[in-house]
């Protein structure tokens, strides 16, 4: 409806009716056009959320990787080698993780011996995620570990989780190990954490999660860490280690 002229008479009629405000100088103004229904506010931002599997920075994605005491080139990056590592702001390796974990040999390095070298005496180039599992002897995945914990309780886990894999139907998932470093430069973590869940359809499985000091450990302590492992793989119907 397009604007038209009113005459006086219908002026003082309206305005007596309270639509003076609909008129002005004497025209009657056109209808506005129904207003469009207002959009719905967009919902309120939750934050960022860490991806459910990490995700390879582009410049990580390489056959190789220096085997160098800090990984410069590659601070604050996640990159894949096989499995899904990191390197921290430092340059040191500090986690590793497979999604669903498999069995068999990765190809050793004389990288293990330089990492070993990093520790000092009495410290092995330590696999993150072990070489018989496809864990690689690269930087990205080695970090010194005490001899005694690589050999002993780090072990036992890597061997725990083979025995999984060896139950028909069952497979490995989120296998991970966390090092942690303390405050400072050092390359050689204080402890690291080692997890694993296994599954099977039909099955009531639960999460298996040793913190392992980086040291030489009491006998105590490692019989300790070892009851804790092997009631771990006995509730997931995995047998035990020994």
């Amino acid at each position: 409806m397009t604007a038209r002229s009113i005459s006086p008479v219908h002026l003082r009629l309206w305005a007596a009716a309270g639509l003076a405000g609909a008129v002005t100088a004497g025209v009657l103004a056109a209808p506005a056009a129904a207003a469009a229904p207002a959009a719905a506010a967009p919902a309120a931002p939750t934050g960022p959320t860490a991806p459910a599997t990490p995700m390879p920075s582009t410049a990580g994605l390489r056959a190789d990787y220096p085997c160098d005491q800090y990984l410069a080139a590659y601070r604050g990056q996640t990159v894949r080698s096989t499995w899904t590592f990191h390197i921290d702001a430092q340059g040191r390796p500090d986690w590793a993780r497979a999604g669903i974990l498999s069995a068999g040999r990765s190809p050793r390095s004389a990288c293990e011996t330089t990492v070993g070298n990093m520790g000092g005496k009495g410290y092995d180039g330590g696999h993150l995620i072990a070489s018989s599992l496809k864990g690689v002897s690269k930087r990205i995945n080695l970090v010194p570990l005490r001899h005694s914990v690589n050999i002993g309780i780090y072990k036992m886990f890597e061997n725990g989780a083979k025995k999984c894999l060896k139950v028909p139907g069952m497979q490995v998932t989120n296998y991970s190990a966390l090092a942690r470093y303390p405050a400072g430069p050092s390359v050689i973590p204080d402890s690291v954490t080692v997890s694993m869940l296994p599954r099977k359809r039909g099955t009531a499985n639960t999460q298996i999660t040793l913190d392992i000091p980086n040291k030489d450990l009491s006998p105590q302590k490692v019989a300790a860490l070892k009851r804790a492992l092997n009631a771990g793989l006995a509730a997931n119907k995995c047998g035990t280690v020994s």
